[in-house]
């Protein structure tokens, strides 16, 4: 049984593991069962061989592969000999992605083009979530569809389902090690272990509250149920869910590591690799230690979404970062101390954070391929994986709900976990969970009984990655930055009020503060976009530009002027003789609330205009008093002619800013001005932009 992912937050990567471990569990016909990346099986294997195969791939970009499956589309090219090159293969295909982005499914809907183009026959209907609405809203079913498929057609036993649904998750109750000096050693790790369960469960708060380190505390007036006691909520089910006796509850993974504890007291980081050097999509450096050497509060404080810069001084680290207009560097983000700490104590282990820690793959567990998650260190201390290496804050996937359920002591609170990871209760996993945003912390407040396993979250919680912000400026060692800050009540499930985790780290910086960066590979979104048969200054000057940048969004375009303005300083008959020949229009849209209240760096803009590096700025106002609400896409249409015409003369178009809607709206936008002043029909339209997306005449650089 074959299964292969394109994966590049894990989630695909995540999906297609839970099949495989649910198929052993069923016990498949067809063994062994393999789960591969897309690129890595096509490398030594050929698909016309096989007979059946489950793919799970995501998009990346404007709907580009991720990157363990870029070289699939070419792979399977090359070794087609026919047309039926993959006439004995039977496949489905579930394709991840998010539909605030215009090129939403893309990548999972070419794959499934290709496949059919050369003979293969999908036998169930494509799947598509959205991670928008839920993604386990489409993955469950589209899984129950594949095992009613294998079950068709003898692959399942018809009892396949419901035997694996009984299977306990917990099946590793055995003692790993061998020889006799290991069992000597875990025996010293494991004494160590419980002696710091006791010591952290007999404690008293009084006693300590001077010793302790400081833990996460929820809001106070969230530590009594207030309400309406028969509404549904996290900690509660409606009364159908809870009066479900057949709960479809799915397995938990199968455990595969295991761990002990050493006496021996660790710095936190004590020369240790970034993540154990583990490599990621887009990594292109080394963590560099920069100092900060400029903050400041760019909007007023009272605004929904407050606006902040910062800048560092790269130093003698400039080589290191050949940054062009567009680039963006990583920020290397720690997870907060006391969220931290609270989750260790609730696993026991608090006491001994700052010990070796050793984590080894069981040695007798049966999960197919097991091996160390290439981020986390074997020889860290736990403070450092939970610190540095773990996501914590992402909503728990159910996977780890599960997981919980297995450490709760509370009857009560187990059937609750057990609801919420249930095939019944994935409404409520929606609602209650995933859209409320809420934390491990979160549920771990909620449910007072639950003692999670470390190895367990080790296992499950998703790797804490940097975080990717543009470069706003283009003036060498020196490079700007500007972020939001968005504020998270502690209501709907959170239990504690907390901004986003990198804004949060990055308020807490002060100027003469060390942060890590790291060199983020170049994207098409880039000026100019790579690959671009622009390649001189006088190409640059002489095309032209639309910039669409709502709030934040705004910020790469301030470094694509600087850098027309430096071509400017550095040669000005040129610049001049240039761009008067040529009369080039260069257009920044700007969006924002209140050009009053959160207008972003608007004399600087300004002044490009008044340099002649802007032809035009237009400042499009959704909420400022006394003015018609417009956004960018408004402006755009109010400018169609013009935008038409550039649109003729081969501009570049650009657009930045968050994906909540505003990358679908722009491209719907465009859509309707060619349907209306072209004559052309929606699908032409569509089809007309899909190719200025492949010239790398229409780039996005959206996030959500």
């Amino acid at each position: 049984m074959l299964i292969l992912y394109g994966s590049h937050t894990g989630q695909a990567q995540s999906v297609a593991e839970q099949i495989a471990d649910r198929l052993k569990q069923a016990k498949v016909r067809s063994t062994p069962v393999r789960c591969s990346s897309l690129d890595d099986y096509l490398k030594g294997n050929d698909l016309s061989q096989e007979k059946f195969a489950i793919i799970i791939a995501s998009s990346t970009g404007d709907g580009d592969p991720p990157d363990n499956a870029t070289k699939t589309p070419r792979f399977l090219k090359k070794s087609a000999q026919s047309k039926d090159y993959l006439k004995n293969l039977k496949y489905c295909i579930l394709g991840l992605g998010d539909s605030n982005y215009s090129a939403y499914q893309g990548f999972p809907n070419k794959l499934d083009k290709i496949l059919q183009d050369f003979g293969a026959e999908r036998v169930l209907e494509r799947g598509e979530a959205d991670d928008q609405v839920g993604l386990e809203l489409v993955v469950e079913p589209w899984i129950d569809s594949v095992f009613k498929f294998l079950q068709s057609t003898g692959e399942l036993p018809q009892s396949a389902e419901a035997e694996a649904e009984q299977t306990s998750a917990w099946k590793l109750h055995f003692n790993p090690i061998k020889s006799k000096e290991d069992k000597e050693e875990f025996a010293r790790m494991e004494e160590t272990r419980k002696s710091a369960r006791q010591e952290d469960s007999d404690a008293s708060d009084d006693e300590t509250v001077n010793k302790k380190p400081r833990l996460l505390k929820a809001s106070p007036r969230l530590t009594l149920q207030s309400g309406d006691q028969s509404e549904s909520s996290l900690s509660r089910g409606d009364g159908s869910l809870s009066s479900d006796p057949n709960l479809r509850v799915p397995v938990a993974p199968e455990p595969f590591l295991a761990s002990g504890v050493t006496h021996v007291k660790l710095p936190v980081a004590h020369g240790l690799k970034w993540q154990n050097g583990a490599q990621f999509p887009g990594l292109a450096g080394e963590p560099t230690p920069v100092k900060i050497v400029g903050t400041a509060l760019l909007t007023e404080e009272s605004v929904k979404k407050p606006k902040y810069e910062f800048v560092i001084d790269l130093a003698d680290h400039l080589d290191a970062f050949p940054y062009q207009p567009g680039d963006a560097l990583y920020v290397i983000v720690p997870n907060r101390e006391d969220e931290v700490n609270f989750i260790l104590s609730r696993t026991g282990l608090l006491p001994l954070a700052d010990n070796e820690f050793k984590l080894f793959v069981h040695p007798e567990t049966t999960r197919a391929g097991a091996a160390l998650p290439p981020h986390i260190p074997p020889n860290a201390s736990l403070r450092y994986i939970f610190t540095y290496c773990l996501d914590i804050r992402r909503v728990p996937s159910r996977p780890i709900l599960r997981a919980l359920a297995d450490g709760a002591k509370d009857e009560n609170e187990r059937r609750r976990l057990m609801e919420l990871c249930s095939a019944q209760g994935l409404n409520e996993f929606t609602q209650f969970v995933r859209k409320s945003g809420v934390s491990l912390a979160d549920l771990l407040f909620t449910f007072p009984s639950v003692q999670p396993s470390v190895d367990r979250l080790i296992e499950l919680l998703p790797r804490l990655m940097p975080r990717a912000y543009s470069v706003a400026s283009f003036r060498g060692r020196r490079v700007r930055f500007v972020y939001s800050v968005l504020t998270f009540t502690a209501e709907e499930g959170r239990r504690y009020e907390r901004k986003g985790l990198a804004t949060e780290y990055l308020l807490s910086r002060r100027v003469g503060d060390t942060i890590q960066v790291i060199w983020k590979e170049p994207s098409r979104f880039r000026f100019p976009p790579i690959p671009s048969p622009l390649a001189t200054a006088e190409a640059l000057l002489t095309t032209p530009l639309v910039m669409i940048g709502p709030g934040t969004g705004i910020g790469p375009f301030l470094s694509f002027c600087q850098f027309m303005l430096k071509q400017k300083l550095q040669d000005p008959q040129t610049f001049e003789q240039t761009a008067n020949a040529s009369k080039v229009q260069r257009l920044i849209f700007f969006g924002c609330r209140d050009r009053t209240k959160d207008g972003l760096y608007l004399d600087e803009l300004e002044a490009y205009v008044r340099e002649g590096i802007l032809s035009e700025l237009i400042v499009c106002e959704s909420a400022a008093e006394g003015k018609t609400k417009q956004y960018v896409q408004n402006g755009i249409e109010e400018m169609k002619e013009k935008i038409l015409a550039l649109v003729d003369e081969k501009a570049l178009i650009f657009c930045c800013g968050d994906a909540k809607g505003m990358s679908v709206d722009l491209f719907s936008t465009f859509c309707k001005l060619l349907e209306e002043n072209k004559g052309l029909t929606k699908a032409e339209a569509v089809g007309h932009l899909k190719e200025l997306k492949n010239q790398n005449r229409y780039v996005e650089d959206v996030w959500s």
